[in-house]
């Protein structure tokens, strides 16, 4: 079976560093971090595409007198990278990854998931024979 191209989408990455992710936003989110096959003697680097929210929660909030996203917003808005904050994915499961594992993150393409409804049905309606 040929690979057929259904569409193209230009995706624009930001660097988290310069230009930090908006929160609670469907957001496409690429994360790196390093794991190891060997017990610790050595570690790969990976990255990871994903869908997801940066929420205004962080792991350490609970122990804190004040939230990492208030502390955060007190300040300049220019060290992102330098806090912690959930990530979420679309059922609203806290992802085992946080905001500063982000590497690039691009707002969330609003046509995709249309597109990916339209081929469906289009392979369904191709399934089924035509009967006269």
């Amino acid at each position: 079976m040929a690979s057929q191209l259904i569409g193209t989408t230009e995706i624009g990455w930001f660097n988290p560093s310069v230009t930090p992710p908006p929160f609670d936003m469907k957001l496409l989110l690429m994360v790196a971090g390093s794991r190891s096959e060997d017990c610790g003697r050595t570690f790969e680097p990976y990255t990871v595409v994903m869908t997801a929210y940066v929420q205004q929660q962080g792991p350490g909030d609970e122990y804190d007198d004040e939230t990492a996203f208030d502390e955060y917003m007190s300040g300049d808005q220019t060290d992102f990278l330098d806090f912690q904050f959930d990530l979420k994915d679309e059922d609203g499961e806290v992802l085992d990854w946080y905001s500063d594992s982000i590497v690039a993150w691009a707002y969330y393409p609003l046509g995709i998931a249309q597109t990916a409804v339209n081929v469906e049905r289009e392979r369904q309606a191709a399934l089924v024979p035509n009967v006269m």
